[in-house]
C-alpha cells in the first residue's frame, strides 16, 4: 500500500514538473549556455567587476593563463570644452599606454594620442612588450572596456558623453565629436556621477579570435572611446579594464579552456542584436547590472533569457520541449509517467 502511494506521489510530482515546464504554450525553446560561455558573456558585459578568469571558449581547446589588468586616472575637459579617454585594445601591458586622456591644459577638439595636455596611462600588468618580443608568448583579448563618471560639483555638471566602439576596430586617434557622431553606433549620454561605459562587443575580424604575437600586440589599436563635451576644467574619473589569455612556454598558471563555438556565436549574436548599438550603458544587458554593474545576478538572468530568444530564431541546435512532444511520445511508452519522473529534472532546468 505504501509502495503504491509512493509511486502515485512520484507520478503527481512528474506531472506537475511537466505542467510547470510547458504552461499554456505548445513549445518552449531554450539554449542553455555552458559555464565558460556564460562567464564569457558576463565578462563582455562587465569587464570591470565581472567574473575574473574568463576565456574565449572557441576551438581548439587550449591551456591558457587568464589575466585581468587595468588602469585608472582622472580626465579633465580642455579649454575648448572637449575631453576624452581613448582606450587601446592592445594596451594590457605595463609599458605601452593602455589609454590616452585629456588634462585641463588640452586645447584641441580631437582625441589625440600625443601633444600638449595629453596624458597616457599604463596597465598594472605583470607582462611588458619584451615578453612578446621573441614570439614565445602570445595573447588574445577576451573582454575590454572603458568607463567614465563626473566627479565635480552639481553646479558645474552639464554636457554629454559620446561613446563608441569603432565598428572595424580601427584607430580613432584624431577623431572629433563630429567623427564619433558620424558612426551609427555612437551613443549620447547625459553627464552625471554614475559610470557610463562602452565595451568590446566581441571579435569583428578572424584575427580577433587568434593569439597575437609581438608583430601586432605591440602596436596600439585605440578603438574604444568616451568623449566629453562639457565645461572646461570639469574632472572625470576613468577606468580601463582588460581580460585576456596568454599562451606560450614561459607562461605560468595556465588552465584548460573549453571549446563551445555554438555558445560563443549565440552570445555575440545576442549582444549585437539588441538596441542596434554598441555594448554601452544603453544596452539592455548592461542596464540589467544596475548602478556600477554590480548586480551580476540580474545580468546573468538577462543574458540567458536574451540568448534564449535569439537562438530560438537564429541558431540551429536549440532544444524543444512541450505538450505536443510529450503527447506524441506517450503512446510508445509502456510505463507512462514513470519515464516522466526520470525526465522531470530536465524539465526543471
Amino acid at each position: 500500500m505504501q509502495k503504491q502511494q509512493k509511486k502515485e506521489s512520484k507520478n503527481k510530482t512528474a506531472k506537475k514538473a511537466v505542467k510547470a515546464s510547458v504552461g499554456k504554450q505548445q513549445y518552449e525553446n531554450f539554449f542553455k549556455l555552458g559555464e565558460c560561455t556564460h562567464k564569457y558573456g558576463l565578462s563582455l558585459a562587465n569587464p570591470f567587476t565581472g567574473p575574473a578568469g574568463a576565456c574565449m571558449p572557441v576551438s581548439p581547446s587550449l591551456m591558457t593563463r587568464k589575466v585581468r589588468s587595468f588602469c585608472r586616472g582622472t580626465m579633465a575637459v580642455g579649454t575648448g570644452g572637449f575631453g576624452y579617454v581613448l582606450a587601446n585594445g592592445r594596451g594590457m601591458k605595463n609599458d605601452v599606454h593602455g589609454a590616452y586622456f585629456s588634462s585641463s591644459a588640452f586645447t584641441g577638439i580631437t582625441m589625440a594620442a600625443a601633444g600638449t595636455g595629453v596624458n597616457g596611462a599604463d596597465a598594472n600588468a605583470d607582462t611588458g612588450s619584451g615578453d612578446f618580443s621573441a614570439n614565445t608568448t602570445q595573447g588574445r583579448l577576451v573582454s575590454f572596456g572603458v568607463r567614465v563618471r563626473y566627479r565635480g560639483t552639481e553646479l558645474n555638471r552639464g554636457g554629454r558623453y559620446l561613446t563608441l566602439e569603432e565598428p572595424d576596430h580601427g584607430n580613432m586617434a584624431d577623431y572629433a565629436a563630429s567623427d564619433l557622431l558620424a558612426e551609427e553606433k555612437c551613443n549620447e549620454h547625459a553627464v552625471g556621477s554614475d559610470w557610463v561605459q562602452v565595451c568590446l562587443s566581441g571579435p569583428v575580424a578572424p584575427a580577433d579570435y587568434d593569439f597575437t604575437t609581438c608583430t601586432d600586440i605591440n602596436v596600439a589599436n585605440n578603438y574604444l572611446a568616451v568623449a566629453v563635451e562639457s565645461t572646461p576644467g570639469n574632472l572625470f574619473d576613468f577606468e580601463v579594464f582588460w581580460n585576456y589569455e596568454l599562451v606560450g612556454a614561459p607562461v605560468r598558471g595556465k588552465t584548460y579552456s573549453e571549446a563551445d563555438d555554438a555558445g560563443v556565436g549565440a552570445v555575440i549574436g545576442t549582444i549585437r542584436s539588441h538596441n542596434n548599438s554598441g555594448l554601452d550603458s544603453k544596452h539592455p544587458i548592461i542596464k540589467a547590472s544596475g548602478f556600477g554593474g554590480t548586480n551580476l545576478t540580474n545580468t546573468s538572468k538577462v543574458l540567458q533569457q536574451t540568448v534564449n530568444a535569439y537562438t530560438a530564431k537564429n541558431t540551429s541546435g536549440w532544444i524543444t520541449k512541450g505538450v505536443k512532444l510529450w503527447n506524441e511520445a506517450t503512446p510508445y511508452l509502456k510505463k507512462g509517467f514513470e519515464i516522466a519522473e526520470t525526465l522531470a529534472p530536465m524539465f526543471l532546468l
